[in-house]
Formats: structure tokens, sequence, C-alpha cells
């Protein structure tokens, strides 16, 4: 089947993504996806079941977390493709993040997933999609560019600065 693609421009011009545990995704225009946490949610009769030695219900119950998320990483990353022409997210790596305390919240978020599925309806919608490096973008000032901000986990809260 010959699949013809609808490429026309988007009502609004550009939103950054800036991706998150707390909320999955928060927009540049504060538009935000809540954390669904599909996995934690159904963690305990996931635990219930495996202890039973029920295979079968513990593998239903993570196949059920998974298309959870994934239907609402659908339905965010549609609409983001719908209303913005430039789509521009931050390159956060959620396999080295998964090395740490914050796994489980980290890969239960989907943000793989999430930059996947941007990148593709993004492509076939002919949006422009691009994948932007965070370094230090807490400490560079947004007038000239210096790396002159404050460092350190104690001073993320310092949101300007001299």
């Amino acid at each position: 089947m010959d699949r013809e693609v609808l490429q026309s421009v988007a009502p609004k011009e550009a939103v950054g993504l800036d991706l998150g545990l707390k909320d999955t995704v928060a927009t540049s225009d504060g538009d935000k996806l809540q954390a669904g946490h599909f996995y934690r949610n159904i963690e305990q009769k996931m635990a219930t079941a495996q202890r039973r030695g029920h295979k079968r219900q513990a593998k239903r119950l993570h196949r059920t977390a998974a298309r959870r998320r994934k239907d609402a990483l659908h339905k965010f990353s549609r609409r983001i493709v719908n209303v913005y022409q430039a789509i521009k997210i931050g390159d956060v790596s959620s396999l080295k993040l998964a090395k740490t305390r914050m796994a489980k919240s980290v890969l239960d978020a989907g943000w793989g997933m999430l930059k996947t599925q941007l990148q593709y309806k993004g492509q076939q919608a002919g949006r422009s999609v691009l994948i932007v490096n965070e370094r230090n973008t807490t400490r560079t000032c947004s007038s000239c560019k210096a790396l002159t901000g404050p460092t350190g986990l104690d001073m993320l809260v310092v949101r300007t600065w001299v």
C-alpha cells in the first residue's frame, strides 16, 4: 500500500522539550506529559506473581506496562509533531542514567522511545527534529554565552546571576 505523506506547515514555529522524572517531558510552552509510573503502579502485583511462580501473569503485567507507556508517548509525540514546525529535545542518555539509583524511574519514563517516535513522526510530517547537547546549560549565560554561572549541585537553585 502506497502511503501519501502529508507535509504541511505547523501552526506554531518551535518548541523545546525538557526530559525529566517528575514530568516525563515539559515543553517550553508549558505543556507537560506527567510521569505515568507505568511500571511502578503494578510493581507490587509483579513481585507477587513472580514469587508465586506465575510466569505468565508476570509477563502479562510487564506487557501491560510497556503498552501503556508506548500509548502515552505516541499520543504526546503526535500532538507535538502536529503543532510545531521545529522540535528540539535534549540528548539525555537514559542508558547512562540507568546505571544510577534512578534506574527504574528513568527506564519507566521511556525517553529513548519518545526521541525515536518524535524523529520518525517528524520526518514523515516534514518537521525539523533536533537533538541538542545539554552540556553546561545551567552554567551558560543566556546573553553572552559565557560559562560564568554557578557550579555544583547546591547551586542548581540559582536561576539568575551577574
